[in-house]
């Protein structure tokens, strides 16, 4: 059949998510799914096979319709159609059921062919929510998945929340403030004075002002964000993260900088950015990673610039990344510790998992490609080679 136009496939997204499709629409639409190129994923269960095989079509007919609108497109128009990944992974959890997907590199990736059993001591997913506290010591609790704003009105410096309520600030919140999210936390949308929008993931602490003075507009962090900084030439924006800087005039990138990891990372998807650590200094293209290692030294490699920002639209990606990283990222949105017996696996994976699931949901898959892991309470434990 004839492949739809990107306009269409979120036209027809956005009606399957409201139950508005019509028949005609949703079998065009499931149409287009089956005359995909069939994944290389190989399944027990033939009923769930063709579900899970759909999934694997969709995700990645959308990433090529993705990467294609950002070659031929504008910034804003790329940025409108990644947020597409999520509703149309929204779709997918609705027709596969199982609300996940691997997708293997080099091996087939097993997915269980037994019933689960409920899980009454299971661990739920984390959820959107952080704590805003103000330069004067106030704290604001930040628990929708709304924007919130940090805007004047008539003159004063106030802080829109979802409601559109708005919270006038005094003086002292022109001094720095801090937006801290816990493990099993994310954090709303952030939107600076100076329309700089930010998106923090869990275990996180950005410390910013309210309102930027001087010549440069700085940010210190301490964990993973996703900055989409707005244009200004004469005042460049500069994320501090200890000893590693990024700087940048207006663009998008994710940095990836926790305390317990011994690298950082900065991921630019669009625009331009420096990365500096000491005397080191190495500038960035768009779908290149710079890594900053525990001894300063910075290597840069392409990438997908969409699996550093997986997190942003609902999902762990498992790309290219050992069993050690994938459970560190587990661990902070689970909000569960984790512990090895032995040595942890030698193994790599490629693929996504939808982090809406429960945990259960996660080590299943875990189990099922050869990382033997348990649920004791609140901890993982992996038992080693």
């Amino acid at each position: 059949m004839k492949s739809p136009s990107r306009k269409q496939l979120e036209s027809w997204a956005e009606d399957y998510l409201k139950g508005t499709i019509s028949e005609e629409d949703k079998k065009a639409l499931e149409g287009w799914y089956l005359s995909m190129p069939d994944a290389e994923i190989e399944w027990k269960d033939e009923e769930t096979a063709s579900a899970e095989i759909l999934q694997s079509k969709i995700f990645r007919a959308v990433q090529q319709k993705v990467g294609h609108s950002k070659k031929n497109g504008s910034s804003e128009k790329y940025r409108r159609i990644a947020l597409r990944i999520s509703e149309v992974a929204a779709i997918l959890v609705l027709l596969v059921g199982i609300g996940l997907f691997i997708r293997p590199r080099r091996s087939v990736v097993k997915v269980p062919d037994v019933a689960r059993e409920a899980k009454a001591a299971d661990v739920q997913p984390g959820t959107t929510k952080a704590t805003l506290t103000l330069a004067n010591g106030r704290r604001i609790i930040l628990d929708s998945m709304q924007a919130i704003n940090v805007k004047k009105v008539n003159g004063h410096l106030c802080i829109m929340d979802k409601s559109g309520i708005v919270t006038y600030l005094d003086d002292t919140t022109q001094l720095y403030s801090t937006l801290v999210t816990h493990r099993g936390e994310q954090a709303p949308p952030l939107i600076l004075a100076d329309g700089t929008k930010i998106w923090v993931n869990a275990a996180s602490t950005l410390h910013f002002p309210l309102i930027f003075k001087g010549s440069t507009r700085e940010v210190s962090l301490s964990g993973e964000a996703y900055f989409e900084v707005a244009k200004d030439p004469a005042h460049p924006f500069i994320v501090n993260t200890g000893t590693d800087k990024v700087e940048v005039l207006g663009t998008h990138f994710d940095v990836k900088a926790y305390n317990d990891e011994p690298s950082a990372y900065a991921t630019l998807l669009e625009g331009a950015i420096c990365l500096t650590n000491g005397r080191n200094t190495v500038r960035l293209a768009p779908g290149q990673q710079g890594k900053v290692n525990s001894k300063g030294n910075i290597s840069v490699r392409n990438v997908d610039p969409g699996e550093s920002v997986a997190w942003l639209h609902g999902q762990l990606t498992m790309q290219n990344m050992d069993v050690t990283a994938f459970l560190n990222e587990v661990s902070r949105w689970y909000d569960v510790n984790v512990v090895y017996n032995g040595k942890a696996p030698v193994l790599s994976f490629s693929g996504f998992l939808n982090k809406q699931v429960p945990l259960s949901r996660v080590l299943e898959a875990l189990n099922a490609n050869g990382v033997h892991c348990t649920l004791k309470e609140k901890t993982i434990v992996v038992s080693g080679e």
